[in-house]
Parts: structure tokens; C-alpha cells; sequence
């Protein structure tokens, strides 16, 4: 057993070696995400120096280091420092500034430290966003990551079907039949565990399989055939996780990509029909859209959809108490205690007592105040911006401009994740958005370098032109 252990050692280390020096770090990041949904503390985790250790967390650091070694090397892609590179600087100096002058140490309803809340919630997702956009990118190695994501998300849809039949045996990791592991057991919530980042995930690896491989049609016919097969199997997972702000996500997505992607009538025909058919079924089914039964009651579901209310109500008011700084990072827990007391209303807040917050954008307006919305907002804006310049510049080639249009679409699943949940107590939703706008802005800037234009996308190139 010794001798096989240490073969494989020294195997690992080859390889290791060999990935770390010419591996393709985009790559690299997609099969991060893959690691961080199935392979974190629910699938494995032992403690050491005051620390839990996942196999998700191995991988990060391997990432990472790999990043550093070919940045050593030469074999990054170094780009200029623009306006949106600015603004995310701005915003996480505040959240960290934010955090560092208040109780850091603390632990908020989901027992993780506030630290911990940062690291995974923020500055994982940075780590990937930097490696993305400083990377070598080229068709071939963004297309192997499409094609990580098209697999991965197989994998999911096929594992919500496994789930909503009960077939626990085909299910992998086997956690995810454990009804005391994660949330929303009883709906498809996959190896995240919790219906709503498992759905949000589902829906950007459906635009993902639909654009890489049936729009663009890398793969050819096969790939447009597969890409046509897994459609009523995507619909019938996401259907699966009953999680409104899904479904809401993936009609919007739906949307994004006809609307941009078919032309003339057929545009027009296709997109009238799905409004119509969302405005029916929003008038005939709106009252169960609110109250249907998953896990719990139907009355039960509509008791969380008004908890919401209360959440609007208490950061309201406590944003008129701190309206410049908010609170503190990670303080909105603590410090809504006075404010649920409030009698003058007649909103049940006592019903948000011990709950992690609801709405990422108000988490942030109370915790950071107006000048950290401002920043986020601005920085998400900036991203979605330069998604659909890269999607509308005819200079630039078929593939790049894919890559715009599917940060576009998933831009909206994780929008209407921030509306309706709090993104940021685990590195799954940021770390993809992050991951895909590195990549985009890199595509950016290196067409801007390409067509040598005088930088207007990044200001910085004004100066100095990147080097490779």
C-alpha cells in the first residue's frame, strides 16, 4: 500500500508540475467552480493550525500557484488597468475597510465568522476574476472551459432528475440525499445543497451548452444535436428546483439570447410568444406562484415569500440611521436587534429574528452604506456594459463576441439571485460572475491592443500599450 501511495505521489507531482507551467488557467478556473460546488466541506473536511481544510480549497491554492508560476514564467497575458478594474479596487478597499473596523471576528446566523464571510463571499471570487483576465486567453482555451461548464452542467440537470424521482443510489455526491446536509431537501438542490444557487448554476450552464455549442456551433452538427437533446432536460431540472427567482432567471436568459441571437420576424414571433406566454401564466397562476408546496406548506412558502417585506422594512430604516457607511460588513444580523421591536408597523418583523439577509443589494446598502451600493452597482453595471460592447464590436471575432453575450445571459439568474438572496456566504455565485467578466474584460482589452485603438475601453491603454 505504501509503494502505491507513494507512485501516485510522485505521479501527482509530475503532473502537478507539468499543469502548473503550461496548463490552461482558464480552464483551471471552470474546473474551480466544479470543485467548489461538489467537493467542499459536505463532501469532505478535516481541521489543522485553527483552520478547515476541503478539497475545494487544495484546488484554490494549486490555482493560484499555477497562476503565479506562469506569471513567473511569461506564459500570462498581462493587460492594462482600466475604469472597471478602478472600481472593483475602490469597492472591496471599502469592504474591507468596512470589515477590519468592526467585530471581524463575530459570526453571523449561519455560524461563519465575518472574516470567513469576506474570504469566501468576496475575496475568492476576486482571486478568480484577476486570474481570468490576466490569463493567455485564446479561442481554444475559453472553448475548453465552455465545454467544462456545458459537462458540468449535464451533470447537474441530470442529477435534478435523479433527485425529484428519489433515485438515491445514481446520485453523486452522496450527500446530497442526506436530509440533515444543506436546505431544500425535498426539492433539486444538487451538490450545493440549496435549491437557488444550484438552479442559478443551471441556467448559466444551459446559455453556456446553448451558445458555445448550438449558436456557435464549435462542436458542428454534434454539438448543435446535443445541444438540442439536453433542452427538455435543463427545462424539467430548473422546473425541479421550484425557486421562483430560477425560474424568473431562466425566462430572462431565455430572452436575452433569442432576442439577440434571431433576427427579423422569427425575432419578433418568438419573443412575442414567450411574453405573452409569461403574462398568462403570471394572471392565471399568480396567487400559486406565491404559496405552492415544495418542502414545506403552501403556507408556509407564502410566509417566506413576506418575510421579504420585513427585510425591505428593517434595512430601510436602519439605512436611515447610517445612511453613508451602514453598519459594518457582516453587522446587519446584529445590528437589526432594536429595530424588530418595531410596533408601528404592521409587518411581521419578529419573522427575520436569526436569518441571514434576503437581498444583496439591501445587505450591502445597510452594511456599506450609499457609497458601497454606488460602488457595486457601478462595477456590475461596468460588466454588463462591457459584455454587450464586446457582443456589438464587428471588428471582433465570432467567438469573442459569444463570450459577451454569455455573460449577458448569466448575468440574469445571478441578478435575480441578488434580489432575492443574500450571494455571498459561499464562493459559488460570485466566483462565476467574476470568473466570466475577467474573462470578458480580458477579451476587451486585448481587442482594443489588436486593432491598435487609442483605449477609450480602458483609459490606462492611453499611456502605455499591455504587454504580453
Amino acid at each position: 500500500m505504501t509503494a502505491i501511495v507513494v507512485v501516485l505521489s510522485i505521479a501527482g507531482l509530475v503532473w502537478g508540475t507539468l499543469l502548473a507551467i503550461r496548463g490552461n488557467l482558464i480552464f483551471g478556473c471552470a474546473v474551480y467552480l466544479v470543485a467548489t460546488c461538489c467537493f467542499s466541506g459536505f463532501f469532505y473536511s478535516f481541521d489543522a493550525v485553527g483552520l478547515t481544510w476541503t478539497l475545494d480549497r487544495f484546488f484554490l491554492f494549486a490555482l493560484v500557484a499555477a497562476y503565479l508560476i506562469q506569471t513567473r514564467l511569461g506564459r500570462t497575458q498581462p493587460k492594462a488597468i482600466g475604469r472597471g478594474e478602478f472600481l472593483l479596487a475602490a469597492f472591496f478597499a471599502l469592504l474591507v475597510f468596512s470589515t477590519f473596523t468592526h467585530d471581524w471576528r463575530s459570526k453571523g446566523p449561519d455560524d461563519v465568522p465575518v472574516f470567513m464571510h469576506l474570504v469566501n463571499g468576496y475575496l475568492i471570487p476576486l482571486a478568480i476574476f484577476w486570474i481570468a483576465r490576466q490569463a493567455a486567453l485564446s479561442e481554444q482555451r475559453i472553448h475548453f472551459m465552455y465545454a467544462a461548464i456545458a459537462c458540468f452542467g449535464i451533470y447537474l440537470a441530470g442529477t435534478a432528475i435523479l433527485e425529484h424521482f428519489k433515485l438515491w443510489s445514481l446520485v453523486f455526491p452522496k450527500y446530497i440525499a442526506d436530509p440533515t446536509v444543506g436546505i431544500h431537501f425535498g426539492r433539486a438542490r444538487g451538490p450545493m445543497v440549496q435549491s437557488a444557487r444550484f438552479g442559478t448554476y443551471l441556467v448559466i450552464c444551459l446559455a453556456t451548452t446553448w451558445i458555445a455549442w448550438g449558436w456557435l456551433g464549435k462542436l458542428g452538427t454534434k454539438g448543435r444535436f446535443i445541444a438540442l437533446a439536453v433542452l427538455p432536460l435543463y427545462a424539467a431540472a430548473i422546473y425541479f428546483t421550484y425557486t421562483r427567482s430560477v425560474w424568473i432567471g431562466g425566462v430572462i436568459s431565455a430572452v436575452i439570447i433569442l432576442g439577440l441571437t434571431l433576427r427579423g420576424k422569427v425575432r419578433l414571433f418568438v419573443l412575442g410568444a414567450t411574453c405573452a406566454a409569461a403574462l398568462v401564466v403570471g394572471v392565471v397562476k399568480g396567487d400559486k406562484l406565491i404559496a405552492f408546496k415544495r418542502e414545506y406548506t403552501a403556507q408556509e412558502t407564502r410566509a417566506s415569500t413576506y418575510m421579504r417585506a420585513s427585510f425591505a422594512y428593517v434595512s430601510w430604516k436602519m439605512f436611515q440611521d447610517r445612511p453613508l457607511m451602514g453598519f459594518g460588513f457582516g453587522q446587519f444580523s446584529r445590528e437589526n436587534q432594536s429595530y424588530l421591536s418595531d410596533r408601528t408597523t404592521n409587518i411581521r418583523l419578529e419573522s427575520i429574528r436569526g436569518y441571514v439577509h434576503h437581498n444583496t443589494f439591501l445587505s450591502i446598502l445597510v452594511e456599506l452604506g450609499i457609497f458601497g451600493l454606488a460602488l457595486f452597482l457601478a462595477l456590475m453595471t461596468y460588466w454588463g456594459y462591457s459584455a454587450w460592447k464586446l457582443w456589438n464590436d464587428a471588428s471582433a471575432p465570432t467567438w469573442m463576441r459569444a463570450h459577451g453575450l454569455i455573460l449577458m445571459t448569466a448575468m440574469a439568474p445571478y441578478g435575480c439571485q441578488l434580489v432575492f438572496r443574500e450571494v455571498t456566504y459561499a464562493p459559488v455565485e460570485n466566483a462565476m460572475i467574476f470568473m466570466l467578466a475577467g474573462i470578458t474584460v480580458g477579451l476587451r482589452v486585448t481587442l482594443a491592443r489588436s486593432n491598435s485603438l487609442p483605449l477609450r475601453q480602458s483609459f490606462a491603454m492611453q499611456r502605455r500599450p499591455a504587454t504580453c
